[in-house]
C-alpha cells in the first residue's frame, strides 16, 4: 500500500544458511545430516509452484521489512532486524526456523558454541556493515552489501565527532561501504565473498534472477548543502546484470531516480514511477507536499531484451494506491475505487474485480489450484489499531469475498511473515509483558513475544485455525516491521 507524502525506504537486508549449533542444533533435535541434505537438494523438490525456467525473470527480494527468506524447507532471518532476548553483547547472526521439527536456531555446526564470537557460523563476518539484503537463486543464498541508501533524504547540518587520544576534538571520518556480493551453499556452508562492485555507488534492496545471473538497482548519491541543511539526491540509477560466474557487471536499462521495480515474470519488469510533470530537486520534494498532490504514479513493463516500455496505468498520486505483483499479472487498488484492476502485463489485457469497500491488495497466496487469493484490508480501516480491523480474502477467479476470522489475541489478523507452495508461516498471537516507563512512572502491558506458527493454505483460506506453533529463540519484533508500505 502506497502513502501519500514522501517515504524514504531503506534498503533492508539479510542473509541466510543452515545447520544447527548447540542444544538448538538439527543433530541434537533429530535431524541431522538428514535436514541439511533435504535442503540442499531443495531444488529437485516437486511442487505446486511452476519451477523457473532458464531466462525467465523471478524476484529474489520481497520489498518488505521482514528481512528474511523463505524456501520450501524453512525460514532464513537475521536477528539484526529483530530483538532476541539474550544478552546483550549478541553479535548480528543468521537465524533458521525448520518446519519439520517447528523449532527455530542459531545457523551454526559447531558444538556448544554461544554464539558470541566471529568463529561461529551464523555470526555475520566483521567486514560486512552498511545495509545488507539476503535472497536465494538454484543452489546457492547470497548476501548483498551496500552503503545507506540516503537519496531523496535531508539532514540537518550536525557533525559527529569524537575525542581523540590527545584530548583534542574531531570531526569522525565517513567510511565508505564498497557494494559487496558474499555467496554460500544452501546449507550455509563455503560462504565467500564473490565480487565487489563499484566503489561509490549503493544498491538498492532488490534483486531479480534468470537462473544464471542476477539483477540489481546500482546507483550514486550526491549532497548539495543549504545553510544548515543537506539534500541527498540519487543519479546514474540503473538495473544492472551481475555475472558472477565471469564477475562481470553489465548496464541493462537506465532508470528514473523515482522508479521503482515492483515485479517481474518472463523477461519483463514491472516499474512504478512517481511523475511531477517536470524535474523537481530533492529540496522540493522535501519541502513541498503540494508536489505529491500533483503527481501522477506511472506503473509500466520494460521487456529487458528489446527495451520496449509500456504504459499499464496512470493513478493520481492524491489518492492512496496500492500495487501487487504476482505472476504476470499486477494487482492495482484505488482508496476511492471499489474495485481491484487486473492487468496482465505480457499480454495487457485488463479485467475487474468488484469489491464491497476500497481495499488493499497486501499479500497474494497461490492456492493448490492455482488460483491467486487477494489478502486485502479495508482502506478506511488502517490505523485502527486500538480497535483492531479485518480483513478479506478475494478469489481472483471467482470473485467471491471471504471475510477472514484468523486474528491474534490483540484483535488483529495473523501477520504472514513467509508462504512455501502448501502452507504458510505466521505471526499467529502475542505475549504481553508488563514494563515500568520511569518518565511516566507508571506500568504499562505491551507487545512482547511473537507467537509463529505454520498454518496449511487451504486452512488459512477456509478460516481454520489449524497452528503448528513454532518453538522459536526468544524474540521480539522491532516497530519498524509493522510499517505499512
Amino acid at each position: 500500500m502506497r502513502k501519500k507524502g514522501n517515504i524514504l525506504v531503506c534498503m533492508i537486508v539479510v542473509l541466510a544458511v543452515i545447520s544447527g549449533c548447540g542444544k538448538d542444533s538439527p543433530k541434537e533435535m533429530g535431524a541431522g545430516k538428514e535436514q541439511g541434505k533435504a535442503i540442499q537438494t531443495e531444488k529437485n523438490q516437486k511442487t505446486t509452484v511452476r519451477q523457473q525456467e532458464k531466462g525467465e525473470l523471478k524476484m529474489l527480494t520481497d520489498n518488505q521489512f521482514h528481512a528474511s527468506y523463505g524456501t520450501e524447507q524453512g525460514w532464513y532471518y537475521f536477528n539484526d532486524q529483530y530483538d532476541i532476548e539474550e544478552d546483550d553483547d549478541r553479535l548480528p547472526a543468521i537465524m533458521y526456523v525448520d518446519y519439520q521439527t517447528g523449532r527455530g536456531m542459531y545457523l551454526c555446526n559447531k558444538v556448544n558454541c554461544k554464539h558470541k564470537s566471529y568463529e561461529c557460523n551464523a555470526v555475520l563476518p566483521k567486514e560486512i556493515e552498511g545495509e545488507k539484503v539476503l535472497f536465494g537463486q538454484g543452489e546457492y543464498l547470497y548476501i548483498a552489501t551496500s552503503d545507506y541508501d540516503s537519496s531523496g533524504s535531508m539532514s540537518s547540518g550536525e557533525m559527529v565527532i569524537e575525542g581523540g587520544e590527545d584530548g583534542e576534538i574531531r570531526a569522525l571520518e565517513k567510511k565508505t561501504c564498497v557494494p559487496a556480493i558474499y555467496r554460500m551453499k544452501l546449507d550455509g556452508t563455503e560462504r565467500e565473498k564473490v565480487m565487489d562492485l563499484e566503489s561509490g555507488t549503493v544498491l538498492e534492496g532488490v534483486f531479480l534472477g534468470d537462473g544464471d545471473n542476477l539483477y540489481g538497482i546500482r546507483k550514486k548519491v550526491k549532497s548539495e548543502t543549504k545553510g544548515a541543511t543537506t539534500y541527498n539526491t540519487g543519479y546514474d540509477k540503473v538495473l544492472v546484470k551481475v555475472d558472477l560466474k565471469n564477475k562481470k557487471i553489465e548496464k541493462v536499462i537506465e532508470l528514473d531516480e523515482e522508479e521503482a521495480i515492483i515485479g517481474c515474470a518472463g523477461r519483463n519488469i514491472v516499474t512504478g514511477t512517481r511523475d511531477y510533470g517536470r524535474k523537481v530537486t530533492t529540496e522540493e520534494k522535501q519541502n513541498d507536499d503540494d508536489l505529491y498532490k500533483q503527481a501522477d504514479y506511472v506503473i509500466k513493463s520494460i521487456h529487458l531484451d528489446s527495451k520496449k516500455s509500456v504504459i499499464l496505468k496512470t493513478l493520481k498520486e492524491k489518492y492512496i494506491h496500492g500495487e501487487k505483483v504476482a505472476g504476470t499479472n499486477v494487482y492495482i487498488s484505488n482508496e476511492k475505487s471499489n474495485k481491484i484492476e487486473v492487468i496482465n502485463f505480457i499480454t495487457e489485457e485488463t479485467k475487474i474485480i468488484k469489491t464491497t469497500a476500497p481495499m488493499s491488495v497486501d499479500a497474494v497466496i497461490q492456492d493448490k489450484e492455482g488460483t491467486d487469493i487477494l489478502y486485502c484490508v479495508e482502506y478506511d480501516s488502517y490505523g485502527n489499531d486500538d480497535k483492531g480491523w479485518s480483513y478479506y480474502l478475494v478469489n481472483t477467479k471467482t470473485g467471491k469475498t471471504t471475510k477472514g476470522k484468523l486474528k491474534s489475541n490483540e484483535n488483529t489478523p495473523v501477520e504472514i511473515v513467509a508462504q512455501t507452495s502448501d502452507k504458510l508461516l505466521v505471526n499467529s498471537n502475542y505475549k504481553n509483558v508488563t514494563e515500568y516507563v520511569p518518565w511516566v512512572g507508571v506500568n504499562q502491558t505491551v507487545i512482547g513475544e511473537m507467537e509463529y506458527s505454520v498454518i496449511s493454505k487451504d486452512d488459512y483460506i477456509n478460516n481454520k485455525a489449524n497452528y503448528k506453533k513454532i518453538k522459536m529463540i526468544g524474540m521480539n519484533k522491532k516497530n519498524n516491521q509493522n510499517e505499512v508500505k
